[in-house]
């Protein structure tokens, strides 16, 4: 394995120790992994009750709040709101995005691509709370 492209943001030894972790997941069969998912993640038990895509929503909140909301803070020097203008690359169908939109609501304007088809954008099941129409695809 070419441990190159899984140093850059730790060290090699930490690289190996999680892609092995990884590894042994791989023999566990799928329902096994879900109930264990679920009952190891708080917010498994959302789903899409809040969220209208994907649970890249919540992890896009989580990461926000964690980080003291530097993803969706936008404000001048005066300390006002001021419009988040944000790309979301390759992130169909755009839970990341959805979370911006609900979380800025008109202060949002965002461009994304991503694949055509099945992970293409779903802006139809976005929080109805959400001004998806400040997002072009």
């Amino acid at each position: 394995m070419d441990m190159k492209q899984h140093t850059h943001y730790c060290s090699g030894g930490v690289s190996k120790e999680i892609l092995e972790a990884k590894r042994k997941l791989d023999s566990v069969d799928s329902r096994t992994f879900r109930n264990a998912r679920d009952r190891a993640n708080p917010f498994e038990g959302i789903k899409k009750e809040f969220f209208g895509v994907s649970r890249a929503a919540l992890k896009m909140a989580e990461l926000d709040a964690e980080c003291g909301f530097m993803f969706t803070a936008a404000a001048d020097s005066a300390g006002d709101d001021k419009l988040l203008n944000f790309a979301d690359i390759c992130a169909g169908p755009g839970g990341f995005t959805e979370y911006i939109l609900w979380k800025k609501k008109w202060l949002a304007k965002g461009f994304g691509f991503t694949l055509i088809g099945k992970l293409d954008f779903k802006l139809h099941q976005f929080n109805r709370e959400s001004p998806w129409d400040t997002f072009f695809p």
